[in-house]
């Protein structure tokens, strides 16, 4: 795995970041936030960060920012842009229901659940939309599903745990 940080130049203050995102890259993450989600005007950060997750293909990404300074629109965008599932560890439960109220984007194409809020039949209904999620000829998923989910609803004895694995297996 690659480990990519940003830092601080000690003289202006500015984040920098050890690759250069390319004009045409930004230009198009940027009409994303803007048509999706309502942002004009993106952070560096959060630029950068959707094109490492969606333009270099990481699979896990970590990103440390202080409350409010717009971590879940880069989800919502790699979401929007990727395609597929995408899963998101809240530390509270509250939080995860509070970014689901966000984060659904129906003419986008993305839909949101909090995990630990689906349980019984809501958890099969989940299931059930989970593995009906269709791919395209290229492999890619038709639409995005937001997982929010807290640590102790991912434990391997889980059945979420059991029905990520198997779509992990077949890919979107």
């Amino acid at each position: 795995a690659t480990t990519l940080y940003s830092t601080i130049d000690a003289t202006t203050g500015e984040e920098t970041f050890p690759i250069e995102v390319p004009a045409a890259t930004r230009r198009t993450i940027a009409l994303s936030m803007s048509a999706a989600w309502g942002v004009l005007h993106p952070r560096p950060f959060q630029i950068f960060a959707v094109f490492v997750m969606v333009f270099l293909q990481h699979q896990f990404f970590y990103l440390i920012r202080k409350t409010g300074e717009g971590k879940s629109l880069v989800i919502l965008t790699t979401a929007a842009l990727r395609r597929g599932v995408t899963l998101v560890m809240v530390p509270l439960i509250g939080l995860g229901s509070d970014q689901v109220n966000k984060s659904t984007n129906l003419p986008h194409r993305v839909e949101s659940y909090h995990v630990d809020e689906n349980k019984g039949d809501d958890f099969k209904k989940l299931t059930t939309r989970l593995l009906a999620l269709k791919a395209k000829a290229n492999g890619r998923a038709t639409r995005s599903i937001v997982l929010y989910f807290s640590p102790q609803s991912l434990q391997p004895d889980s059945a979420l745990y059991v029905v990520l694995n198997n779509l992990a297996k077949r890919g979107p």
